[in-house]
């Protein structure tokens, strides 16, 4: 949860599961160099698909079927090819399409078939001439205009594109409500590409449920020095209410003329605040920044922040973290991101995780990690997966439970129809410890932390959400003085909002 070493993984878990009601586009903006912190969760913004969102009715004389008097042969390969389209394998429907149309360029549903499997499958100057073709044929083939606009809006032509959206947007008679509505979405994303400076941010306030606040394990366990051998009664699991408050901020300036070079500012903030066990109270605030540089289909950025946690009002964790991080737009639909990161912290814990009552930790560490994330085309499915190794070590090597390395992997899957979202996601964290337990007959400690989380949410407005989860974990360890599990539940409302 801070703004560079966890801060990510938080801000992209809550994106994941609230991503409805923000921009309504496909991959809209990945590049922009003015997008928020987490935006390589453009990823995130899993609404229904701008497709459906723009498509106007159409007038007969621009149906997107064939003509009406056409060859046999011609008009069952041009349904062949629609059919494909429509099962959404684009790239044997552009093949089909794109020979009809060399065929004769004067066959409008032809031009404007095959600009939509263009579209769909990257090529962005084919499907933008086949759409200036249909309009050329057509004039009021209004989707035609629509799906041109949003061709330019993706190549990163602004002003063609605004063009044509206020164009269709003032055509008599009106589109639809819906239309105007998300052209209105496409126009603000460009206004706020314009902008040199801008910035965004989500509140959230949950109220939830923890049945094991202290990872207790309610059991006995055997513990020997030497000769003597003893037992030790693990601390009961002790449940409770809570209430969490968080905001999650960004600023970006964008130095327009150096080519997409832009600097980017984060700042977060995150409470819990406990019914009955006040000692487990959190309260973390943290600041990020560093450069960004956004090019084609790729953008990079190095973050440097600070973070300090308190439990209960006392110190907890002061950290300075660097990360650097590379996004790359694979497919039309797909992102990849990689990060490094590196961290030195100072932690200051008591009693249990260190079988002592206090304990002054100065720790280093670093993680490197790979996710993927995409939506399936022309559908309401998105899938991400990730991977991470890290491995943290202490500066005065003098506590057991500070000396590890970890591989963490995690997948996600969501399917979102406006206005709700739902969606699942799991995690593996396997640990394991460089020092030996005395102890515990100088065993090592392993540990294999297993958790699962489904969430449901509805969008109330554009920008205000509802939200729910719940989520089990469980904590398998070759000391059985660590293992542990958990159920947790929350629900509450995120307001997202931009200048």
């Amino acid at each position: 949860m801070s703004a560079v070493f966890n801060g990510a993984a938080m801000k992209n878990d809550i994106r994941k599961a609230l991503a409805v009601g923000l921009l309504v586009l496909p991959i809209a903006a990945f590049c922009d160099p003015q997008a928020p912190a987490d935006e390589n969760a453009k990823e995130t913004l899993n609404a229904d698909r701008a497709d459906e969102e723009i498509a106007a009715p159409q007038s007969p004389q621009t149906a997107d079927r064939q003509p009406a008097v056409v060859p046999l042969a011609y008009k069952r390969a041009f349904d062949e090819a629609l059919e494909l389209f429509e099962q959404r394998d684009y790239e044997g429907a552009y093949e089909r399409f794109a020979k009809l149309y060399a065929e004769d360029e004067n066959v409008a549903p032809a031009a404007f078939y095959t600009g939509r499997a263009a579209l769909e499958t990257g090529r962005y100057e084919i499907a933008a001439d086949a759409f200036r073709q249909t309009i050329l044929l057509e004039p009021n083939h209004s989707r035609a205009k629509l799906e041109l606009a949003r061709t330019y809006f993706l190549t990163n032509r602004p002003q063609e594109a605004k063009a044509l959206f206020e164009e269709v947007k003032s055509a008599t008679p009106a589109p639809p409500l819906e239309v105007s509505r998300n052209i209105d979405l496409y126009l603000f994303a460009m206004e706020k590409r314009q902008k040199r400076s801008r910035f965004n941010g989500q509140i959230m306030a949950n109220a939830g449920y923890d049945s094991n606040v202290n990872q207790g394990g309610d059991k006995t366990v055997t513990a020997s020095i030497g000769t003597i051998t003893f037992e030790i009664d693990m601390p009961k699991a002790e449940s409770d209410t809570l209430l969490t408050l968080g905001s999650f901020n960004s600023h970006i300036y964008d130095f327009g003329e150096f080519g997409g070079f832009a600097w980017l500012t984060t700042f977060v903030g995150y409470a819990n605040k406990y019914s009955d066990l006040s000692e487990n109270d959190l309260l973390l605030i943290g600041a990020a920044t560093g450069p960004t540089l956004s090019l084609e289909n790729s953008r990079a950025t190095l973050q440097i922040g600070y973070d300090r946690a308190l439990i209960d009002s006392e110190k907890y964790i002061d950290m300075i973290a660097a990360e650097a991080s590379y996004d790359r737009q694979i497919t039309e639909t797909g992102v990849a991101r990689a990060h490094l990161k590196f961290y030195e912290r100072s932690d200051e814990r008591k009693g249990r995780e260190n079988l002592i009552d206090d304990a002054l930790l100065d720790l280093r560490g670093f993680e490197v990690g790979l996710d993927w994330h995409t939506t399936v085309s022309q559908s309401d499915m998105s899938f991400a997966l990730g991977a991470a190794y890290g491995d943290q070590s202490s500066k005065k090597g003098h506590n057991a439970n500070s000396e590890l390395n970890y591989i963490a992997v995690n997948g996600s899957v969501s399917f979102s129809k406006n206005p709700w979202i739902f969606g699942v996601q799991a995690r593996y964290k396997r640990s394991d410890y460089d020092n030996r337990f005395v102890i515990f007959e100088n065993k090592k400690r392993e540990d294999d932390l297993i958790s699962a989380e489904a969430f449901a949410n509805y969008s109330l407005a554009s920008s205000l959400m509802l939200t729910t989860r719940v989520g089990y974990a469980k904590n398998l360890s070759s000391l059985d003085y660590y293992e542990h599990d958990k159920v947790t539940a929350q629900g509450g409302l995120v307001w997202f909002w931009g200048i």
